[in-house]
Order: C-alpha cells, then sequence, then structure tokens
C-alpha cells in the first residue's frame, strides 16, 4: 500500500513561464523562499477535482486518491477528512516529484511543474 508523506512546501520560489497555454515552474531549483506557494496550492486545488473516493472496511473510513497522481492518497474517517489528508499528500507528492526531476507530473487546472 502506498504511503502519504506530509512536507511542508510553503517556502518556494519560481520564474514559472508559460508554454502553449500551460503554466510552468522550474524544477528542482524552485525550492527556495517567496511566490510558488500560490501555484502550488492552485495545482492542488485543480487535482482534487479529479479525486476518487472509496469508503473502506480495515479500518472504517475512506480513501480519497487523484488517479492521475500516483501513489498520492488520502484516508480519514469521514469522506472530508480523507479529502484534507489527500491534500497534504498531494503536497509531498508534488515536492518529492519536482525535486526528483520527475517528467510524469500532470498538469492541473493549466499548472505544469515540467523539469
Amino acid at each position: 500500500m502506498p504511503f502519504l508523506v506530509y512536507v511542508d512546501i510553503g517556502n518556494i520560489r519560481s520564474s514559472g513561464e508559460r508554454k502553449g497555454g500551460v503554466t510552468t515552474a522550474p524544477s528542482p531549483s524552485f525550492l527556495g523562499a517567496g511566490g510558488v506557494q500560490g501555484r502550488v496550492e492552485a495545482w492542488i486545488a485543480a487535482a482534487l477535482t479529479h479525486a476518487r473516493m472509496e469508503p473502506t472496511t480495515d479500518p472504517a473510513g475512506f480513501i480519497a486518491e487523484v488517479p492521475a497522481a500516483c501513489g498520492a492518497w488520502g484516508f480519514g474517517e469521514t469522506p472530508d477528512e480523507a479529502i484534507v489528508d489527500l491534500q497534504a499528500g498531494l503536497e509531498g507528492w508534488l515536492k518529492l516529484k519536482v525535486e526528483d526531476g520527475d517528467d510524469d507530473i500532470p498538469a492541473m487546472g493549466g499548472i505544469s511543474f515540467d523539469p
């Protein structure tokens, strides 16, 4: 089963640019102080519109996932708790993908974090 990584990505900056209608952020050098946080939050908000929810029985609760963000998921006793947990999981997932220079980060809401 995949695991969640909780990471604070509040100290991110970018000199992102637009390419073919998609806003891109530099990788992995964007980890610094300042301004990409709004773009990260917008990417996560767009990703959450694609979330799928499944009830679980052991333990009882709900698992939320975004299929395009393979490996990022959230768990909660209620659907709302699962979505909050998924949001934290997506933050960590995105940060790790960018730091690793992965080229399989899906664009969400027109925002891309291409290497």
